[in-house]
């Protein structure tokens, strides 16, 4: 069961991440040149430009759409999750051996960990989302633009006991 929970868990956060690093495709620079400054200089004729900027919005809205069924499914892989979560818990409850029942409570304890910190990926992905970006920050850098990163694992709180 353990395994296909993780395999589960895998493909789900694959998936916030292949977002996030999608690639828009190349365009081609037909009707530019470049400036000496390294910027280009648009040649085309009004009607083209007018074109692209309708492309490029129609490419931005379909980017926030898919981004927004990714969180919803990411939401739903989420809660599932918990709700397993919520039966390991209440089955250690019911274990009687000593060792048996602390190798559970690490193990719901781990999976505790990795939950909140998915829960902290979608809240950041969220954010960025609303604020009409999917992963892209200003000027075409990708990553964490003034969201702070998370705490490396030395400075986690310790699991509950």
């Amino acid at each position: 069961m353990n395994l296909k929970f993780l395999a589960l868990l895998v493909l789900a956060v694959g998936v916030v991440f292949a977002q996030t690093t999608t690639q828009n495709p190349p365009s081609s620079n037909t009707g530019q040149s470049t400036t000496p400054q390294g910027g280009t200089a648009t040649t085309a004729p009004q009607g083209t430009q007018q074109d692209m900027r309708a492309q490029r919005m129609q490419r931005m809205q379909q980017m926030q759409q898919q981004h927004q069924q990714e969180m919803q499914a990411m939401k739903a892989d989420l809660d599932k999750m918990r709700g397993l979560l919520d039966q390991m818990k209440s089955n250690i409850a019911n274990v009687r051996d000593a060792n048996s029942k602390k190798e559970m409570q690490l193990n719901a304890d781990l999976w505790q960990t990795l939950l909140d910190h998915m829960q902290q990926m979608m809240s950041r992905a969220e954010q960025r989302g609303a604020m009409g970006g999917s992963g892209m920050g200003r000027g075409g850098r990708r990553g964490n633009m003034g969201g702070n990163p998370p705490p490396p694992p030395s400075q986690l709180p310790p699991p509950p006991k």
